[in-house]
């Protein structure tokens, strides 16, 4: 069996959203990486995103809606 690297990707989402909170992503550089990265993969592999957990998949919307609409990126 084969683990692709969007697997991979995924998994450390797994790990990483449910420790990140909105003064985490107050950092412009870092708040870009994470859409950026959400974006790419949805792009990429939305399959793999609709396979995700649900409690991991609610929680990744709820975060970037939330901060979404508290912040500004600029790219």
């Amino acid at each position: 069996m084969s683990i692709s690297a969007t697997e991979v990707v995924l998994f450390g989402l797994t790990v990483i959203v449910p420790l990140m909170d909105a003064s985490l992503l107050q950092f412009p550089s870092l708040c870009s990486q994470y859409y950026k990265l959400i974006a790419f993969i949805s792009e990429l592999r939305p399959d793999k995103i609709l396979e995700l957990q649900p409690t991991l998949l609610d929680m990744i919307d709820r975060k970037s809606t939330r901060l979404n609409s508290s912040h500004q990126i600029i790219s």
